[in-house]
């Protein structure tokens, strides 16, 4: 059977069907929907008319620490990082267009996410609260000494033991593992600028 309806029920149905489907996203709300035909449910209610009927929820365990609101900035600063793999090197550079330097990477990922951090890797460590390398999460700047005695690199942790940089001339944003020794090795401090 179809069901006509007027443009305002015809939205007020599609927002309840969105609620029925954000609702059983998982353990970022702290609720899920019973069963996947909840969304569907609410939509054939709110079709109806019914707008007030909300889908069956059960609490879920309290969330992890990089479930609560910042690890969802971290989360999201991942997100901005993996959207410019491939993004070519430029010394000094901080956007897509120009390409990246590594701090410039850094810079522009925080930026995205209304974060402001200073320009060089040096002054992000310097500006960025500490972490322990144990308890770094997704989001978390990870600083390494090239050589020169000094911060000289900035990547920004992904999780599973994997960081986005921007790592030198001629090459372009990628994906490193810390358990690669060139890394392990000169990987120095952790810090993190969202909460």
């Amino acid at each position: 059977m179809t069901y006509s309806m007027d443009p305002v029920r015809k939205i007020a149905a599609l927002l309840a069907m969105c609620a029925g489907a954000i609702a059983s996203a998982g353990p970022y709300g702290g609720y899920h929907a019973d069963s996947d035909d909840d969304s569907v449910e609410v939509y054939e209610e709110a079709v109806r008319g019914n707008t007030a009927f909300a889908p069956r929820r059960r609490k879920t365990r309290p969330a992890r620490g990089w479930e609560t609101a910042g690890g969802r900035v971290g989360l999201a600063i991942v997100r901005v990082a993996r959207r410019q793999i491939g993004v070519r090197y430029h010394f000094g550079g901080k956007t897509p267009l120009q390409g990246f330097d590594c701090s410039g990477l850094v810079w522009y990922t925080h930026r995205q996410n209304g974060i402001t951090v200073p320009r060089n890797s040096h002054r992000q460590l310097q500006a960025a609260r500490p972490v322990r390398l144990s308890r770094i999460r997704p989001g978390d700047l990870l600083f390494f000494d090239l050589g020169t005695r000094k911060i000289s690199h900035v990547g920004i942790y992904v999780g599973n033991g994997r960081f986005i940089h921007a790592p030198s001339s001629g090459k372009r944003v990628t994906y490193a593992r810390l358990d690669n020794p060139y890394w392990r090795e000169r990987l120095v401090a952790a810090g993190r600028f969202h909460r």
